[in-house]
């Protein structure tokens, strides 16, 4: 049975891809790595299988999820993902 033929689960329309989407980010205040913010603006990061949950790159370093702040940049305005 096909999932919307069933009637208890929800359904979901398919993902429609208009561009690509760019990540961003800042290190939070909270993080031991603050330091390493270059500026007030974000950084561009981009996800991988790297070692001790370190699995964002980014700013030439490599940094955990809960040391970040995401964004996405909407023309010229930063919206927060986080």
């Amino acid at each position: 049975m096909s999932p919307s033929a069933n009637n208890n689960e929800p359904h979901f329309a398919e993902p429609r891809v208009v561009g690509q989407v760019r990540l961003y980010a800042v290190i939070r205040r909270s993080s031991q790595y603050r330091y390493q913010q270059r500026s007030k603006n974000p950084f561009e990061v981009h996800f991988g299988d790297y070692p001790g949950g370190y699995c964002v790159f980014g700013n030439d370093n490599q940094y955990r999820i809960e040391d970040l702040r995401f964004y996405v940049k909407l023309g010229e305005h930063w919206r927060a993902l986080s």
